[in-house]
């Protein structure tokens, strides 16, 4: 998958204002607080813990949206209606996406910062 269809910078830059030092800036604290984001939503799906699992899914969805990773951001919607619902057959599927493309994003930002 080309990192363009990861990481749609034109997309984040317009939710900027076309700023691209924000964006960059943006890029950093979006990599800083999501390093960790993937082994937290484990555990808690792993507990069944799905109330604090949707607010982390809900958290990156947002700023997933800022910054141009639509896929991500798609795949959190699905993933935060699997929780809702209970849905331990999607939860698992859409984690191990959700775990990829996540891992996709922020070696997409690496290589932009």
């Amino acid at each position: 998958v080309e990192s363009e269809a990861i990481l749609n910078a034109s997309v984040g830059l317009k939710y900027l204002g076309g700023n691209q030092e924000l964006y960059t800036m943006v890029l950093a604290a979006y990599r800083n607080e999501n390093t960790t984001t993937s082994q937290s939503l484990k555990e808690c799906i792993e507990t069944k813990n799905y109330t604090e699992a949707i607010q982390i899914v809900h958290k990156i969805k947002g700023s997933s949206a800022n910054i141009g990773a639509t896929k991500l951001y798609e795949l959190c919607i699905q993933l935060q209606q699997a929780l809702k619902e209970n849905d331990t057959t999607q939860i698992e599927s859409l984690y191990i996406t959700f775990d990829t493309l996540l891992a996709k994003v922020i070696d997409s930002i690496d290589h932009q910062l």
